[in-house]
């Protein structure tokens, strides 16, 4: 009977133990709540005791912590909507403003602090126009969180370390208006730069036409002088020839001339037989005519 109450005890007393002992991991911090009461805070890693069902210990993530907002929907200074996203990088500074503000509901705390950073950055992207976010006109990359945002944030406990834009989209309605603007525009430019080529390719076809006219002209100018230093030297050389031998001359051009009219049998000639044609036919050396 002894032996079952110390077992009794013994298991009572251990249990009474496991209630009482509990340990803080190096990314955690805990508070601690007696009788409901908020009782300490910034608890630090490490082994630590309570007391059984008076004591109530909250863990809560001592870590980096990510917020991804989905996409909301903000107004530009030219009164058009754009969707953006964001993404956040927020811990807890103070562990006591962070249970009075969000009972430690680390969701609750998320979309508290969402809407402050929304509010935030409408306020920043209604300062810019849509085709300044849409064509990167301002550096969205990263969103430098106003002085207020950050203010109100720490009423809650926590504080943001890095906020950024993730994703910039049109509304469909919006994206329809603009990418038809957008390819107008493009349209445009596409016919001056078309307008600027034609203009130019008829300026270089015009020189092209020019510089030709220019080529052939010159080379023309310079065969009729080639020809006529052509002509003078033949001329020159048949005087030379004429004036060494006049008789053989006369009858080497008579010989041509009669290769020229005899040269295609169907010619016919009409001539007296003293014409001076005939002249070298009627000298013989038989008849003693020279």
């Amino acid at each position: 009977m002894k032996v079952r109450i110390i077992g009794v005890l013994i298991i009572v007393i251990a249990f009474l133990v496991y209630l009482s002992v509990y340990t803080v991991e190096e990314n955690q911090r805990a508070v601690l709540f007696k009788l409901g009461e908020l009782e300490q805070t910034n608890i630090q890693p490490g082994l630590h005791f309570k007391w059984p069902f008076i004591d109530k210990v909250i863990k809560l993530n001592h870590q980096l912590l990510t917020l991804r907002s989905r996409s909301n929907q903000f107004k530009t200074s030219d009164n058009k909507s754009v969707l953006v996203g964001f993404l956040v990088k927020w811990d807890i500074s103070n562990i006591k403003q962070y249970f009075h503000s969000t009972q430690g509901n680390m969701q609750q705390a998320e979309n508290r602090l969402s809407q402050i950073l929304k509010e935030g950055l409408g306020s920043h992207l209604n300062k810019l126009t849509l085709k300044e976010i849409i064509t990167g006109g301002h550096d969205l990359s990263k969103t430098v969180v106003s002085a207020n945002a950050q203010k109100i944030a720490k009423q809650l406990g926590v504080r943001v370390n890095d906020m950024r834009i993730v994703s910039v989209n049109l509304p469909s309605n919006v994206a329809k208006s603009v990418y038809k603007r957008m390819e107008s525009q493009r349209a445009r430019i596409a016919a001056r730069y078309r307008a600027h080529g034609k203009d130019d390719a008829e300026k270089i076809r015009a020189k092209a036409d020019s510089s030709r006219s220019k080529i052939l002209a010159n080379a023309y100018r310079q065969s009729q002088k080639l020809r006529g230093q052509g002509d003078a030297m033949a001329a020159e050389i048949y005087a030379k020839a004429y004036n060494k031998n006049p008789q053989f001359y006369a009858f080497y051009r008579s010989l041509q001339a009669y290769r020229q009219v005899f040269d295609n049998g169907n010619n016919v000639l009409v001539l007296g037989p003293t014409s001076q044609f005939f002249r070298y036919f009627n000298q013989s050396e038989g008849n003693g005519k020279k």
